[in-house]
């Protein structure tokens, strides 16, 4: 999965359908635990996890797409 899968994946078939309650942040960082868990526990309580705060998704997504070369295929 490239990054750009794995970024339209959560925002075509991911998003849409999250639960009212869930947070895009939280929903993204559910999405990489899923497709990447070791990338996941990485970056939790970092800087880079909006899990907790939506303001931080373009942060998440960019460190995301600068580390990806390293996605276990």
């Amino acid at each position: 999965m490239t990054y750009n899968e794995f970024k339209n994946m959560w925002e075509i078939e991911v998003l849409p359908y999250n639960h009212p309650y869930i947070r895009k942040g939280q929903s993204l960082m559910n999405f990489l635990a899923e497709k990447w868990l070791e990338e996941y526990k990485r970056i939790t309580a970092t800087d880079y996890d909006c899990f907790y705060n939506d303001v931080l998704i373009n942060k998440t997504l960019k460190h995301l797409e600068k580390v990806w070369g390293n996605y276990p295929n």
